[in-house]
């Protein structure tokens, strides 16, 4: 399933540049609720590392200072939006989210 993950910014990664495109996360999450729902209720949240944080634009608006406390926020922001959501059934839609 990482391995599924990491496929739908193969294209990101390649060209060394982040979209921002959120949806695909969030459609792949609503897809596999399940797998997300045990994911994160055995902690394997706090293992993940953010891959594609996008670090050029935090090193233009923050003079490339503490970028990992950005990566973190980042981080843990969206896996705390993405855990409400699995917890209210997913109601909203990936473009909503």
């Amino acid at each position: 399933m990482e391995d599924e993950v990491n496929w739908l910014y193969e294209a990101e990664e390649t060209r060394r540049f982040n979209n921002n495109d959120y949806l695909r996360p969030f459609r792949h999450i609503m897809e596999n609720q399940l797998f997300y729902r045990t994911y994160f209720k055995l902690g394997y949240d706090n293992q993940f590392k953010l891959k594609y944080y996008d670090i050029n634009q935090a090193k233009r608006h923050f003079a490339n200072r503490h970028i990992e406390y950005h990566i973190e926020f980042f981080r843990s922001g969206f896996n705390a939006i993405v855990k409400m959501w699995l917890i209210g059934g997913c109601k909203e839609t990936p473009e909503e989210m």
